[in-house]
């Protein structure tokens, strides 16, 4: 694939994110007044934009992995699926939540805390990427595939997850609604048993695993599991 066209695709999924993201706020809230979505935008550009450019220096190849998006086993087929159909209620519900019908009111004390969360989710997701370029979207063990031991990975084994459980959990707390943490928390669950599985698979068939699995014992929660 050409750089030009590259990037052509790089900016129409980034317009479609827009319109998608807008859509999944403010239709369910009714109105554009809500400046907690707003800010949830901006902390996204924020982070998407100099990370993509970032990448695209550094670590061009991780783009191409994950952009692939193709489950090959069967258990992570249906747990993308399952987590991906809640992605659109958790914001749905959340803005009927905190918008239109103020089912529940979140103090500015917890949608602070959201927000706080939802920054080191996205310190974490960089530093995972910047570390680790065999990243991607699905479970799979590439060709010639190296063991990456450094930066987050010293301490859990598995610290992408630790930022999207986090980033997940937060976003309807910073967001104002404590009903949009329903579906939130069901993707939580989805993710740990993802978590489970998709270890059991490097133990088998990611060379040093094991080793690594030893050396650093905790998968998500230091000192927990």
């Amino acid at each position: 694939m050409s750089q030009k066209k590259s990037k052509g695709n790089i900016i129409i999924k980034l317009v479609l994110f827009i319109f998608v993201m807008l859509a999944l706020l403010f239709f369910p809230a009714g109105t554009f007044n809500w400046p907690e979505a707003w800010l949830y935008l901006v902390i996204n550009f924020c982070y998407f934009i100099p990370t993509l450019l970032y990448l695209k220096k550094y670590s061009p190849e991780l783009i191409k992995r994950r952009s692939k998006f193709k489950p090959e086993k069967g258990w992570d087929m249906i747990i993308t699926i399952g987590a991906s159909i809640l992605f659109v209620p958790m914001f749905v519900i959340s803005g009927f939540d905190a918008v239109r019908f103020s089912w529940s009111i979140a103090p500015v004390e917890l949608k602070g805390a959201g927000f706080a969360g939802i920054i080191f989710s996205f310190v974490i997701l960089f530093l995972v990427m910047r570390e680790n370029a065999y990243l991607l979207r699905i479970v799979k063990v590439q060709e010639g595939q190296k063991l990456v031991t450094s930066g987050p990975y010293r301490i859990v084994r598995h610290p992408m997850y630790v930022a999207v459980m986090t980033q997940f959990t937060c976003i309807p707390l910073a967001l104002g609604s404590l009903y949009g943490l329903v579906p939130a928390i069901m993707i939580d669950v989805f993710i740990v048993i993802r978590t489970y599985l998709e270890d059991k698979t490097l133990l088998k068939e990611l060379k040093g695993y094991e080793e690594y699995a030893k050396k650093t014992p905790y998968r998500l929660l230091p000192g927990v599991w």
